[in-house]
């Protein structure tokens, strides 16, 4: 005999209802044992889901990048600097932060730098020649020690260095700080921040006074790093085995002349560029990234042997 819940009526034909407490024990379970299926597909249905990329805020690291290894260093130069420097103007030979670089026929050499050009042979070189890339500060403090290259008596851009969204190049400074943010990293305008140029990529900007600006890459993001020693008092002295290897950049400075006698230039504020300069002192101070010098040199570095690949220099 099965149990049942009779519905009653009152004198005013009211819904009453009686009671059974067998029925009422058996809904139970069935219900509890529902619950327990869904609970189970659901855990499974959320193993399976394939994952979605999800960008998360962070703060930026402050370790310092992979160090970057290379056999081979020269100045972009010979016939295959003459082609790269070509393929650069064709591309972004509307901006005179370019167009001031040129290839010297005489010594076979291109002459003058700027960050927007350094960024552009990389551009280049991914596209071609992914074998090789501009250096690093840290490279050309490897080249000095090893001697590889005569880098005194020239200059070379090696990174942008980004401090505030103020001047100089309030415009470039803010847009790279929207870029990290869009990626889920926001910079702290109490810090330094240095972009390795062969990261970056260029895109075309008539908002800019350069007519060019800054895309910050998958590269970027990996290689950028924190540079505390960057926001100290410019014109101070550091001495040449005192170096982070990995950064290129010194662990200790001094207010007065130390053994080597290099000095590091620096400001507080905006986004400015990162270069050895001729005398061997590190520079990122400098507030116009188009200015050009004719002692200004691009260095190539690479861990395969450039005559491989038809270059000459």
């Amino acid at each position: 005999m099965t149990s049942k819940i009779n519905i009653l009526g009152d004198s005013d034909n009211n819904r009453i209802s009686r009671y059974d407490k067998d029925l009422a024990r058996k809904l139970n379970e069935e219900t509890e044992k529902q619950i327990r299926q869904e609970k189970i597909k659901a855990k499974l249905d959320a193993k399976n889901k394939p994952k979605q990329n999800t960008i998360t805020e962070s703060t930026p690291p402050t370790i310092s990048p992979p160090l970057l290894d290379f056999k081979y260093a020269f100045f972009l130069g010979g016939e295959f600097g003459k082609q790269i420097n070509q393929k650069v103007q064709e591309r972004y030979g509307f901006s005179t932060a370019i167009t001031k670089v040129v290839y010297n026929d005489q010594n076979k050499v291109i002459t003058g730098s700027t960050p927007f050009y350094v960024t552009a042979v990389n551009e280049i070189l991914k596209e071609q020649f992914p074998q090789f890339r501009t250096a690093t500060h840290a490279d050309l403090e490897k080249i000095l020690k090893s001697s590889t290259l005569k880098l005194s008596g020239y200059y070379e851009d090696t990174s942008l260095v980004l401090r505030t969204k103020q001047d100089p190049n309030s415009y470039l400074a803010q847009d790279l700080f929207e870029q990290f943010k869009s990626k889920g990293i926001n910079l702290k305008e109490d810090s330094v921040y240095v972009l390795p140029l062969f990261t970056l990529k260029l895109r075309k900007d008539n908002n800019s006074i350069y007519k060019l600006s800054f895309n910050v890459t998958d590269s970027t993001i990996q290689n950028f790093f924190d540079a505390p020693i960057l926001f100290s008092q410019s014109e101070r002295y550091f001495n040449s085995v005192e170096m982070d290897e990995k950064t290129g950049l010194p662990t200790k400075i001094y207010t007065k002349q130390v053994a080597g006698n290099r000095q590091l230039w620096i400001r507080d504020s905006g986004l400015a560029g990162l270069c050895l300069n001729r005398v061997l002192d590190i520079n990122s101070n400098y507030e116009y990234l188009s200015n050009c010098d004719t002692v200004g040199r691009v260095v190539v570095v690479s861990n395969e042997d450039p005559s491989k690949f038809g270059v000459n220099i």
